[in-house]
This record gives C-alpha cells, sequence and structure tokens, in this order.
C-alpha cells in the first residue's frame, strides 16, 4: 500500500506531486515534506479538511469507515441508530427528509433522529449557565476542529475559556443511549471529517460517516432515496430551532432566540484563518462576552465534503430555503447534566537558535533582506518561517523556488561557460538575448560593441523558419571569410516560450587539416610522377646502352669464332 493511513487524515504517496499547496493553506503548517512528498503531522493536524478539499492530485484522503458501518449493520443484537446532521438537504437535494429515513431503514438502520436535537439540548444547558452566568468569556462550538485548535495550540485559553459542555453530538448521542438503550450503536452522518474524531474520544458515538460516504454506500448496494415513498419519520421529536447550528450565529440564536443573552456580547466568526488571527491577539480581557466559533467558513454547510457541491453562498442560500422554525419554539427540559473535562495539551517544539536560523538561511542562498523574497511559494509565509520549519526537519531546502532557480541557473551557467560550442538564444523577434562565452569568441564579441540581432552577425533565415515552422535545422555548415570561421550549425524551437536556440560547432581547424592534407596529396602526386619520368628516363638510358654493349659483344664474338675456325683447318 502506497497510502499511510496513520490518522484520520493521510497521504496518498502515490499521487503526491511536492506542489506544497497544502502546505502553503494549512492554517496550522501540520504538514511535513519528506523526500518531496507531504505527510500530516497527526498530532499537529486539527482536521479541517483544508489539505483534502485543496489537494490538486487528490492525495490528500481521509479514513473511510463503510466496512465498520456494514458489520454493525449486521449486528442484529445491536441496533443502529443515525444521528443525522441538520445540513443533509444541502448534501442530498433530490431526496426529501422522509425518503432518505426511508433509505436507511432499508438498509438496515433502526431509526433516524436528528443531530440538531442534540444541538437544542446544548442550548438548553448554555442557557441554564447564563443564569448564574459569573462574567467574563465563554467560548463555545458544535465544532470539534475549534476544541483541537485551542487544545493543541491556545492551551490555557482552552483550559481557562472554552466550554465545559458536550458538543451537540455528544448530547445527542447519550440522548438517544438514554431512549433507546445502552447496547444501540449511534451512527454520525454529516458533512465534517473531525467528527471522526470525535467519535474516536466520545464514548457514547460508536461511529462518524461523512455525506459521501453513506452516499458511496447507499449507491454500491443500489439504493436510491428519491425511489422511496415519503413515509419515514424521525424516531424521535423533531427538533425546532437548533437546526441553525450549521451556520453562523446558528447556536446564539438557538441559546436566545428572541433576544440576545441578558447582559452578555455575543460574537460569532468563523473560518481557520480567522481563529488564529483572533487568538493570536486574545487576550480575555472582556467581560460578559459569548464567542461562538466555527472552523469551517461559512459553517458546517460548507465543510470539505460541501465545497464542491456548488459555491458557499448557494449552500447557504439552499440551507436557509429549507429550514422550518417555530416561531415560538416550546420550553423544553432535559436531565443530560454533562460536562467534559479540558484540559489543554498544548504542542511541543523545538526552536532553533538565532544562528541556527542564519546558517539556514544562508545555505538557502539568503544572506541581506533582499533575498529575503517571503513569496510564500514554499507554502510559509517568510523565509524565516521555512528556516525555522526545515530546522524542525518539517520541510526541506529545495522547497524554496529562488534557491531551486539560482542553483538551476548556476548549474546552467557553469555548463554553458565551459561548453566549447557557441550557443546563442534569441526572442521571437530574433533579437540576441542570450549566449556564452565560445560564441563570443567565435565571432569576435566584445563588451563595447555587442550585436543586437542575429542579422549583424549572419542571414537570419534559417532561424525565421526555425521559428515560424516550429521545426529543427540540423548541422547546417556556414562558413565566414571575414573571421576565417566555417561552423556547423543547430537551430531548434525552444517551445512554449517563442524562443529559437542555436549550437555553433567550430570546424574551422577541421576545414583546415582537411585542406593541407588535399594539398599535400597533391604535391606528392606530383613529385611521384617526377620520379617516375626520372626512372622512365634512366631506364631508357640504360636500356639504350645495354644495347650497343650488346652489339659489339656479339660482333667481337663473330670474329674470334671465325679466328678460331681458321686456326682449327
Amino acid at each position: 500500500m502506497t497510502a499511510v493511513s496513520k490518522g484520520i487524515i493521510y497521504t496518498d504517496k502515490a499521487n503526491c506531486q511536492d506542489c506544497y499547496k497544502c502546505v502553503r493553506n494549512c492554517p496550522v503548517k501540520s504538514i511535513t515534506i519528506k523526500d518531496g512528498q507531504a505527510m500530516v503531522e497527526q498530532e499537529e493536524c486539527v482536521l479541517c479538511g483544508t489539505c483534502i478539499d485543496i489537494c490538486p492530485t487528490h492525495s490528500k484522503k481521509y479514513r473511510l469507515d463503510l466496512q465498520l458501518f456494514e458489520k454493525m449493520l449486521e449486528e442484529k443484537d445491536k441496533p443502529v441508530y443515525i444521528s443525522l446532521a441538520p445540513s443533509f438537504p444541502v448534501y442530498f437535494q433530490n431526496c426529501t427528509t422522509s425518503q432518505l429515513i426511508q433509505a436507511l431503514h432499508s438498509i438496515g438502520v433502526q431509526g433516524v433522529s436528528e443531530t440538531a436535537l442534540g444541538a437544542e439540548i446544548a442550548s438548553y444547558y448554555t442557557r441554564k449557565y447564563f443564569d448564574s452566568y459569573p462574567g467574563g468569556v465563554l467560548i463555545s462550538s458544535a465544532c470539534p476542529s475549534v476544541g483541537i485548535f485551542l487544545q493543541k495550540y491556545y492551551p490555557q485559553i482552552y483550559e481557562k475559556y472554552y466550554s465545559e459542555m458536550p458538543s451537540p453530538l455528544g448530547y445527542h448521542a447519550t440522548y438517544l443511549r438514554k431512549l433507546f438503550g445502552k447496547s444501540i450503536r449511534v451512527v454520525f452522518v454529516g458533512p465534517c471529517i473531525a467528527k471522526k474524531y470525535e467519535a474516536d474520544t466520545f464514548s457514547d458515538i460508536d461511529l462518524a460517516l461523512t455525506f459521501k460516504e453513506l452516499d458511496e454506500f447507499l449507491a454500491n448496494k443500489d439504493v436510491k432515496p428519491e425511489k422511496f415513498n415519503n413515509e419515514g419519520e424521525y424516531c424521535t421529536e423533531e427538533a425546532e430551532n437548533a437546526r441553525t447550528f450549521p451556520v453562523p450565529g446558528g447556536m446564539i440564536k438557538t441559546v436566545h432566540p428572541d433576544a440576545p443573552l441578558l447582559g452578555t456580547r455575543t460574537f460569532a466568526f468563523d473560518g481557520m484563518n480567522e481563529l488564529k488571527l483572533f487568538f493570536d491577539q486574545f487576550k480575555g480581557t472582556y467581560e460578559n462576552l459569548f464567542l461562538e466559533v466555527l472552523a469551517c467558513e461559512n459553517g458546517c454547510i460548507n465543510g470539505p465534503i460541501m465545497r464542491h457541491i456548488s459555491n458557499p453562498a448557494f449552500n447557504r442560500l439552499n440551507f436557509i430555503q429549507q429550514l422550518e422554525i417555530s416561531e415560538q419554539p416550546e420550553e423544553k427540559k432535559y436531565n443530560l447534566p454533562l460536562k467534559v473535562e479540558r484540559k489543554g495539551k498544548g504542542l511541543k517544539k523545538s526552536l532553533p537558535g538565532e544562528k541556527q536560523i542564519e546558517d539556514i538561511l544562508e545555505a538557502m542562498g539568503k544572506y541581506t533582506e533582499e533575498d529575503m523574497l517571503n513569496c510564500n511559494a514554499c507554502g510559509y509565509f517568510t523565509c524565516r518561517d521555512m528556516a525555522i520549519a526545515i530546522y524542525q526537519e518539517k520541510a526541506e531546502i529545495n522547497m524554496c523556488v529562488s534557491y531551486m532557480r539560482k542553483l538551476a541557473e548556476n548549474k546552467a551557467s557553469a555548463l554553458l561557460k565551459a561548453d566549447p560550442n557557441g550557443i546563442v538564444i534569441l526572442n521571437e523577434r530574433l533579437e540576441i538575448i542570450s549566449y556564452n562565452p565560445s560564441f563570443a569568441a567565435m565571432f569576435q564579441i566584445s563588451e563595447t560593441m555587442k550585436p543586437k540581432k542575429m542579422q549583424e552577425l549572419m542571414p537570419d533565415d534559417d532561424f525565421f523558419e526555425v521559428l515560424t515552422k516550429n521545426r529543427n535545422i540540423t548541422n547546417k555548415t556556414y562558413h565566414f571569410p571575414e573571421n576565417d570561421l566555417t561552423v556547423k550549425v543547430s537551430i531548434f524551437p525552444i517551445e512554449n516560450y517563442r524562443l529559437i536556440g542555436a549550437i555553433f560547432n567550430d570546424i574551422s581547424e577541421e576545414i583546415q587539416s582537411k585542406q593541407e592534407v588535399e594539398n599535400l596529396s597533391e604535391i606528392t602526386i606530383a613529385n611521384a610522377h617526377k620520379v617516375m619520368n626520372n626512372q622512365m628516363k634512366s631506364a631508357q638510358q640504360i636500356a639504350k646502352m645495354l644495347g650497343d654493349v650488346t652489339a659489339d659483344t656479339k660482333i667481337l664474338l663473330h670474329d674470334m669464332i671465325k679466328l678460331a675456325e681458321k686456326f682449327k683447318q
């Protein structure tokens, strides 16, 4: 397996493209880059789902619990009850509430109830709390990511100001067990990935699924909610005003729908970036302030599972349109006086000293303030932040775009300078924009006399043809007698940039050597002919001399024979 599934959100390494988009967008920088791949740091992650939403290759994934859900449905002695988040109409737009309930019954779910009912219980206890409100600041949220965020990154604020009451889902799960027995299974279905953490840590919640998981499960079972009749009903009473919890300010409105909390200022805000900016400056020096906070911008209706349905404004509009709110809600009383112990964990991170930061920055080629581009391409707000991340082994130096560009330029420059071939680059107007020292030497270019266009050095017809026809010209020979230069030139287009590149191979010495060989051959042949002529003359003279001597010898021998015959007679 290529996926690293050590947590609720993890990375599929096979698809991760080291683009650093998750680092740039993660509000708490809980991403570690190792060997160019982005891994989720489970201890630092707040489960907001931002990385899943923005990952261009979909390599960020969350834990799927469908197999466990199916196993629960098979255990008939422990019936499954669904806690259905109030934002479901935004996701399941093609069916009614009754049809969805019928569809859930068809797969073996015993009962369906609104999570908003748990929100009404949470609101009830919040009102009771304000009856004896001691003043100061109270922070409350239905969102697990907010609690995780404050617990890890602002532990003192979490311990001192965060509400001790369970979340609406926690109240709802406990309420369902009170109604239907301790042995039931409570499964939450909603737009939130972080609810899986709540299910893992709160004993009354057995499992949390996203709308997307449930939709996939129904599709695998060939169950189409829109095909069912409208006879499905909730197994409990319906919620009244708490269905507004998924939008910012919905909790405040539910806690005291007719008027603001008596003697208390209320303030709602949302979005992880807003949370971070706010709590960075939060001092707690406020009197009678109730803060409602949601991690997702525009609230739960724009959770990580919902963002691809439509834009946030339409998600909110569609949600508001389906709300049914009682104008005069009935006052209900509940007997679930639950409290959750709030202890801030706080993350312990080693920080480098100033000298260590400077050493890392210098290794990145950043010596002065002008070198600190702070471009955020690496994912960190400043070069200094990245240096700290490198020290903490969460980042790699090659994440710095300016460093890598300079490194590439230096390598390319070194190669070009060392290349014995002449290299030149032209723009689409055939103007010279760059060349190496070998090219300058070939054409005797000086610092005081630099040509602007290629036609100042040679005819540019071939360059124009390469530009317009987008084809290569290879090993074409050009001779420049004024420079005593002969070259073979390869011209090629640099695609997507409307640039032309050319490589000049100086073959002048080769041509000269070839000419010298040809000249030497001609001299040698001429000399050979001369020698051969002389040899022929000598041979002829020798032959003549030999011929004369032979004739004389023949006469002499003839005379001697005659004389000998006379003596014989």
